[in-house]
């Protein structure tokens, strides 16, 4: 589902939510007032099966709110584009909808209707990612409570529709991990036959090299649910042409988003700490170039309570 404002600035930035977000969020609605402010128009993404108490709508599509639903994109996006066909589409994703918007990114290459894109803490690795919640007793509690908040959701959205028949009942139940409440869950209403081949097709690793568009990406080294693997992004520099994605990390959360300014070809961050790295190699850690600017000129710290109006319209995604 999609919510939007009807005016036409000519630009617009679709904000994909992460698993816990939906739209009326105060965060969410706060970032869409500042966009606003900036002469962007604003569409914000809330997934399938969202509660109807949370947006408004209840989405009866029998899918489930995942990273498989980067698929999605394309028909939100011709959707958008219909509407507004000249309008020059940008994106941010947070966690989930960041992976999801990196894997669109990569599999459609230059195909991608969106001319830049910033991705916050997403999954750059699904299966390492996957591992890794089982690596330690830390990570084991943290995908408990994960799987318990999952079990809440699933009951909240699919208890009643034709969708939780499909649903492997008994193993969702007595699930204990994510993996397990995905492989009960998502692997049949997605068509996956396992888990582990859902997390290999919904992985944006394989596909980071072939990203076409000014991209950003954003982490910090202490999040606890989302590891930044540096490896990846020595991979991407080790590419002789220049890469068009340009990640930024930090060493902890409690930083503010960098405030950029636009220039041809580089974004200058002057909040940034001294130890965030470029994928661009032999690049100063206080600039980071890309081809081209990416629309998101404010830090974070602006991301306070705003009276943005809601939003009014919106989209039904395909079965």
């Amino acid at each position: 589902m999609v919510r939007y404002q009807a005016e036409d600035f000519g630009r617009l930035v679709l904000v994909l939510l992460g698993f816990t977000q939906h739209s009326k969020m105060r965060m969410i609605q706060s970032l869409m007032a500042q966009f606003r402010e900036e002469g962007f128009q604003v569409v914000a993404l809330n997934q399938r099966c969202e509660t109807a108490e949370e947006t408004g709508h209840k989405i009866t599509a029998p899918k489930v709110t995942c990273l498989d639903n980067f698929r999605d994109l394309m028909e939100i996006t011709q959707h958008i584009l219909a509407r507004h066909p000249q309008v020059e589409l940008s994106a941010v994703g947070f966690s989930m909808g960041g992976t999801q918007l990196l894997r669109h990114l990569g599999s459609q290459g230059a195909k991608t209707p969106f001319r830049s894109a910033v991705a916050i803490a997403p999954h750059l690795d699904v299966p390492s990612w996957a591992r890794s919640l089982s690596s330690s007793r830390g990570k084991r509690i943290l995908s408990y409570l994960m799987s318990q908040l999952c079990k809440q959701y699933i009951k909240a959205t699919l208890e009643g529709t034709k969708a939780m028949d499909l649903v492997d009942s008994a193993s969702l139940k007595s699930a204990g991990s994510l993996q397990e409440v995905e492989q009960a869950v998502v692997c049949p209403l997605h068509g996956y036959a396992a888990v582990d081949e859902y997390y290999a097709a919904v992985s944006p690793h394989a596909f980071l090299g072939q990203i076409a568009v000014p991209t950003l990406i954003l982490h910090t080294e202490d999040d606890p649910w989302v590891p930044f693997d540096s490896s990846i992004i020595k991979q991407l520099q080790s590419k002789e042409e220049e890469p068009a994605v340009v990640v930024v990390r930090t060493p902890t959360s409690q930083v503010s988003i960098p405030l950029w300014k636009k220039t041809p070809r580089t974004l200058s961050f002057s909040r940034l700490p001294l130890s965030a790295e470029a994928t661009s190699a032999g690049e100063a850690p206080t600039q980071a170039r890309v081809p081209g600017p990416i629309p998101w000129q404010r830090s974070s710290s602006r991301l306070l309570p705003a009276s943005g109006e809601q939003c009014k319209a919106h989209w039904q995604p395909s079965s």
